[in-house]
């Protein structure tokens, strides 16, 4: 694993660390967290597997995959 890798990872993972939290103590909205809990994990599996980063990077024409990541 590259340290990109790791820190897109930890990045992501945090992220949904936190929308969780946020829909513990009722600050996100139930329809809401879905959204943000199916983009989050999409984040997650894209730091995770690099080939499908790569892919749609490229298909948006965006030359370096993690910059595609958090778009």
């Amino acid at each position: 694993m590259t340290r990109v890798t790791v820190i897109a990872f930890a990045a992501s993972l945090l992220l949904v660390l936190y929308i969780l939290e946020l829909v513990r103590r009722r600050m996100l909205r139930t329809e809401y967290s879905i959204l943000w809990l199916v983009g989050s994990l999409v984040i997650l599996v894209l730091s995770l597997k690099k080939e499908w980063l790569e892919r749609a990077s490229a298909a948006f024409g965006i030359f370096y995959p993690p910059s595609f990541l958090f778009l």
